[in-house]
């Protein structure tokens, strides 16, 4: 169990470059090796059979070529037996020897000289006459005795060739029994010999053997050369790292077995190393740069891992590499990368709303400073101006009171739409005991928003940015608050509330830029007061398709636009 964790530890613990290098060598480089072997010893297996097929064609083809040459040999014994005055000068004993050589210079000399020039191997012959002749040729012309030639050839009546050793050399002689035309009585035996080397050329093996069936004569003929061999030295088809193996044929005219020893021309074993060390380089030269390959692949990985473990996650950067791919690791790069620029990017929007979150809770709440004491105070003062008969302070000081209480409520995020009208109606009236009939205000509302809630002071920094923008100290300004039902353009019912005034109009740049501001949630108030405060809540309550819209008339006046959704827009 030990063991088993130990070895699973370790496996766990390599480098995964060197987990896909055993992979290729398991999976990959055996099984290529032992399908290459596999293939060449098939291979190697069909070829030899071939070669084994030609090479027994070739060798009965030389052993047939040579028995038609002992055939051509043969045929040379006509010339004595079909000439009857040889014949019968043969049979016939001379009584002196004048006679006898007068009978050899005229029947017999030329017969025997046509007789050996007609066939180049011929090397020597011997006519042996049973008749005794008191003349004789030594080696051309002699009588017949006992040992002339072999018992057996005197007791048939065919041709035969006889292989013999004499002298640690080789001979290769035909006897012929000669008869009379009749066949009636022998007369004779024509003895021819020829040289083995020059007879036996026609073979193209290195190495051709002869023994007769009485093993009692073995040569080997290499090089247009014979030589003696002793029996124990035939070859034997053993060697099992070689294709090879012995061809034997009986033959025909000798008395005996033709051997030789069949091999294919190349060692089996050099030929399937000549062909597999080239692919077994290969195969292990191949896993160096699959290994170097993946190193490479693998060493991108782990500097985007090492990277990911020691980059600042309160401002993450992206990862860059010296070249770029579009491969798998270069697309995980590139979602690296896109993911920390959304989270660089979501990081800013929540720290900018949390910095809008505080400004909003300043602006509204910067005159919190003891409110109970400015309520109780302005009550006083309402009260000192009623007991005084002075009603135009006291409605002032009424509205002014109720303004400061709604505006000056603590940690109340949401609240009901009709409050945000009521308080820019506070607002107005204040501003209209400051300008009197210079600011005006215009509200219409075209459904049901008893139940609308919204983010807390959205509808007065509109009204005071207007008139701070707007407006100048000897003219007026208008301003239109319409609450309808947003378009069918919207992705689910949503309320609209749109402001327009009839003031300056922002210059196209400075719109242009104000509207980006809004779209990419990007804080720079640029003079306008509270204006991206309220983009910002917007967005933080209910997303970017709730920012706030701004559009600037041709000559004068500017519009606002506000979308809130009608159910679930939060608790106040």
């Amino acid at each position: 169990m030990r063991l088993n964790q130990k070895i699973k530890s370790k496996v766990k613990s390599r480098r995964l470059t060197d987990k896909l290098t055993v992979i290729y060598l398991i999976f990959v480089l055996i099984p290529s090796l032992l399908t290459v072997y596999m293939m060449n010893t098939n291979y190697y297996k069909v070829l030899w059979e071939q070669y084994h097929s030609v090479a027994e064609q070739s060798y009965a083809a030389e052993i047939a070529n040579f028995n038609l040459r002992l055939r051509d040999i043969e045929k040379v014994t006509a010339y004595f037996s079909s000439n009857a005055i040889l014949l019968d000068y043969a049979d016939t004993p001379n009584t002196s020897i004048a006679d006898s050589v007068y009978e050899y210079l005229k029947y017999f000399d030329g017969v025997f000289q046509n007789a050996r020039s007609s066939n180049q191997y011929v090397t020597a012959m011997t006519f042996f006459t049973k008749a005794q002749h008191p003349f004789q040729m030594t080696g051309i012309l002699e009588n017949l005795t006992a040992t002339s030639v072999p018992t057996e050839v005197l007791n048939s009546i065919k041709g035969s060739w006889v292989v013999a050793v004499s002298d640690q050399k080789l001979s290769m002689t035909y006897y012929q029994p000669v008869y009379t035309t009749s066949y009636r009585e022998f007369i004779g035996v024509l003895k021819i010999a020829v040289d083995p080397a020059v007879v036996m050329d026609c073979f193209t093996e290195p190495a051709v053997y002869f023994y007769a069936d009485d093993q009692s004569v073995y040569f080997k003929y290499a090089d247009q050369s014979t030589q003696i061999i002793e029996p124990g030295q035939l070859p034997q088809a053993t060697d099992t790292s070689r294709f090879s193996y012995l061809s034997s044929h009986e033959s025909e005219l000798l008395d005996g077995t033709f051997v030789t020893q069949v091999t294919m021309q190349e060692d089996f074993m050099h030929a399937v190393l000549m062909v597999l060390l080239p692919s077994l380089l290969m195969l292990m030269v191949l896993p160096l740069f699959y290994q170097k390959l993946m190193h490479k692949q693998m060493k991108r990985v782990v500097g985007l891992s090492d990277y990911i473990g020691q980059i600042n996650s309160l401002n993450p950067a992206p990862y860059f590499e010296k070249t770029e791919t579009d491969d798998e690791i270069g697309a995980l790069i590139k979602a690296f990368n896109n993911n920390t620029r959304d989270i660089n990017r979501l990081m800013r929007e929540v720290a900018q709303a949390e910095l809008q979150r505080k400004d909003s809770e300043f602006y509204a709440l910067q005159a919190q400073i003891k409110p109970h004491f400015l309520y109780n105070t302005l009550e006083n003062i309402r009260m000192t101006a009623e007991q005084e008969h002075d009603s135009r302070t006291s409605a002032m000081l009424e509205i002014l009171g109720s303004y400061m209480r709604y505006g000056l409520k603590k940690d109340l995020k949401y609240t009901y739409l009709t409050s945000e009208l009521q308080y820019i109606k506070y607002y107005q009236q204040l501003l209209d005991i400051r300008f009197p009939g210079q600011v005006t205000l215009s509200i219409n509302v075209y459904l049901d928003i008893s139940e609308v809630t919204c983010p807390y002071l959205i509808l007065q920094p509109i009204v005071e940015n207007a008139i701070k923008h707007g407006k100048t100290a000897d003219e007026s300004i208008h301003i239109w608050v319409d609450i309808r039902a947003a378009g069918v353009f919207r992705s689910q019912p949503d309320l609209e509330i749109r402001m327009k005034n009839n003031g300056y109009r922002i210059d196209t740049e400075q719109l242009q830029q104000l509207q980006k501001q809004f779209d990419e949630g990007i804080s720079d108030e640029d003079g306008h007061v509270g204006l991206n405060n309220i983009n910002y809540r917007l967005i933080s309550c209910y997303g970017k398709d709730y920012h706030m819209q701004i559009n600037s008339g041709e000559k004068r006046g500017c519009t606002f636009t506000i979308y809130l959704p009608i159910q679930n827009g939060g608790q106040p």
